[in-house]
């Protein structure tokens, strides 16, 4: 009778982990590929800072190991070589490319092909220089896809799409499971901002009216009821800048308020939030909110990473320029 009882409790084990290494080696990444918290490093040798793009190019972002900047450009993802200029590779589908995001912790770019009708999540494996497609799902009227949030712990993926109807845009948050199920999170909201935490499946977001849902729930605290949503940190804490207590942040976590602090400059153009990092951008410099440090970059340049020791911005001659911190 023992027996018969480990072998079933060795078969559940089975098959709850089975799907999870299905998802995180197939669906975002190389089996191969280790993943480990805190801080990942990533080395950057630039033997050139002048890789120039195209003035039409759009979600530019650099890869994990920070060697490649990437990009959509008429319908195509461009993977460029930041170190020689070069075009690495260049990712053409049967249908429009919309969307690309790196992934964070591996040389992979997620990216997501629209064709009016269908909207699928795709990703190209730089090293192997090879394309998978791993879901489609009948999606109408999308516009643009605003932002694309995941998490390789949850294995959970989050699309908030703009939609127009009648000349009225909308957002549509798509959310994607571990066993590739899909659902409408939220229909028809003018959504600001999304941010997903790393370690649950929790998702938050800014409507148009700076109300912050956390896992759907409107957050509010003492007379505060009015924020931007700044970004989470990998050890998933929300930062919110109240616009009800002028300068503040509210450090959240667990939905509770656990840390405050105080911006004196709010004359920030614009916030960075991306692989567990939050930026205030100024037109010389960036504000890390999470390590409350500053950073200088070129004047009137839009960040495009920061990695480690460097940081990676965009100038208005298109140039990719890489500086040490």
């Amino acid at each position: 009778m023992l027996k018969k009882l480990l072998i079933y409790i060795l078969i559940g084990i089975g098959l709850t982990f089975m799907p999870l290494c299905y998802v995180n080696n197939i669906i975002l990444g190389d089996s191969k590929v280790i993943k480990m918290k805190g801080n990942t490093k990533s080395i950057l040798n630039f033997n050139k800072n002048e890789t120039v793009l195209p003035e039409g190019a759009k979600y530019v972002a650099a890869t994990f190991d920070g060697n490649y900047v990437t990009y959509v450009d008429s319908d195509k993802l461009y993977i460029k070589d930041i170190k020689t200029d070069n075009v690495y590779d260049v990712v053409e589908d049967d249908v429009p490319i919309i969307y690309s995001l790196p992934l964070s912790d591996r040389n992979i770019v997620m990216y997501i092909t629209y064709d009016d009708e269908n909207l699928a999540i795709k990703t190209y494996d730089i090293d192997k220089r090879e394309s998978t497609e791993h879901k489609a799902f009948k999606a109408s009227k999308i516009e643009e896809i605003c932002d694309v949030r995941y998490s390789s712990y949850t294995n959970m993926i989050y699309i908030n799409a703009k939609t127009k109807n009648f000349g009225i845009s909308k957002n549509n948050i798509y959310r994607v499971d571990i066993m590739k199920n899909v659902s409408v999170y939220a229909k028809g909201k003018k959504i600001e901002d999304i941010q997903l935490l790393n370690n649950k499946d929790a998702l938050i977001y800014e409507d148009i009216d700076n109300k912050v849902h956390i896992k759907s729930k409107i957050f509010k605290y003492e007379d505060n009821k009015r924020f931007k949503l700044l970004g989470v940190d990998e050890e998933d804490n929300i930062y919110l800048l109240s616009l009800d207590k002028e300068g503040t942040v509210f450090v959240v976590k667990d939905g509770n308020v656990v840390n405050e602090r105080h911006i004196e400059d709010l004359s920030y153009e614009s916030v960075f939030n991306r692989d567990n990092k939050v930026f205030l951008v100024y037109k010389d410099y960036v504000y890390d909110v999470v390590n409350d440090r500053t950073i200088k970059i070129k004047p009137d340049s839009t960040l495009v990473d920061i990695k480690d020791n460097h940081v990676v911005y965009k100038c208005n001659d298109n140039k990719i320029v890489v500086d040490k911190i």
